[in-house]
């Protein structure tokens, strides 16, 4: 998520001064990045996001229109698929809900989903900016995340590709397994210092007892 921050000047017209407004976009978390023994915790910036509400008894209509224009199915709840050729995915998170994930924000995503035809079959809603999203990755992100989160995520349960919404400690999280030791971790932007606090603390308490002999 990208907050903007405004830049004032003014702009002498007539007998007064006439503010110019210019926003600028930057990162929620100033781009925020660390790495700890072998866990990377990430910013990820330039992202999309938009909710899509399935419109009741529209689902069937909804699948086909999505497999005709994107030739993919629409997936099943707590699964995703890929859309437009890998620049978007399609996050299913219920019966009725989905999330339309794109990674480029430079490529005018809303006009992506109107050429494949998802404006057509759902209700979509822009909410980039209410989100920040954080990619992590290791091969001891499990032990990491189980202290955050009361989810199995173990590969046989938790395969790649599966999404959910949940809670850590009190923020609501959608988690999405991108690989099988990496995952994409959405939250409020109201949060996201809170956030990264919880997940940075988890990193701390696994990498110190890692460092303690047994």
């Amino acid at each position: 998520m990208l907050k903007l921050c405004l830049h004032i000047l003014s702009t002498l017209k007539e007998n007064v001064f006439v503010a110019n407004y210019h926003l600028n976009k930057k990162p929620i978390l100033g781009n925020y990045s660390i790495s700890k023994g072998n866990t990377h915790l990430q910013e990820v910036i330039g992202f999309s996001l938009f909710s899509c509400a399935i419109p009741l008894g529209e689902e069937k209509d909804f699948s086909e229109r999505i497999q005709a224009s994107c030739q993919t199915s629409l997936p099943a709840v707590g699964s995703s698929a890929d859309l437009g050729g890998g620049e978007l995915k399609i996050l299913r998170l219920g019966d009725d809900q989905a999330f339309v994930l794109g990674r480029n924000a430079n490529d005018a995503p809303e006009q992506i989903l109107r050429n494949y035809g998802l404006y057509k079959g759902g209700y979509l809603t822009e909410q980039t900016g209410g989100w920040v999203c954080l990619k992590i990755s290791g091969t001891d992100v499990h032990d990491i995340l189980e202290r955050t989160c009361s989810l199995d995520l173990h590969l046989s349960v938790f395969p790649v590709g599966g999404v959910v919404r949940t809670v850590m400690e009190h923020m609501g999280v959608i988690l999405y397994r991108e690989k099988e030791a990496q995952f994409l971790l959405l939250s409020a932007s109201s949060s996201a210092v809170s956030f990264v606090h919880l997940l940075t603390t988890s990193i701390d308490n696994i990498s110190n007892e890692e460092a303690v002999p047994h």
